[in-house]
């Protein structure tokens, strides 16, 4: 995913702006943010907040970065495909 990133640490989490680039925003969050919702299901103690292209990650260090990672691998299905499901979604999120 070509995404610039902002970090902010603090004691015992961190945060981790990314810009999304080169994917729809809506396609990539699912309407009303659902494919978001549910990485935040998966992850119960990080928190993501979505805005236009930008999505800021808040946790631990190791939820972060595999957040960062799932994003990553959405970008490059939805790039592939042209669209996104939550089938998709559920997929990459069992491989991490």
């Amino acid at each position: 995913m070509d995404t610039r990133k902002y970090e902010v640490s603090g004691p015992d989490l961190k945060e981790r702006r990314l810009e999304i680039e080169h994917a729809e925003p809506l396609l990539l969050f699912g309407f009303n943010d659902v494919y978001l919702k549910r990485i935040e299901k998966a992850f119960p103690e990080a928190r993501l907040v979505a805005r236009g292209n930008q999505v800021v990650l808040t946790g631990e260090d190791a939820d972060v970065d595999a957040i960062e990672r799932i994003l990553d691998e959405m970008v490059v299905l939805l790039n592939r495909n042209d669209n996104l499901t939550e089938n998709d979604v559920d997929t990459i999120l069992a491989l991490f």
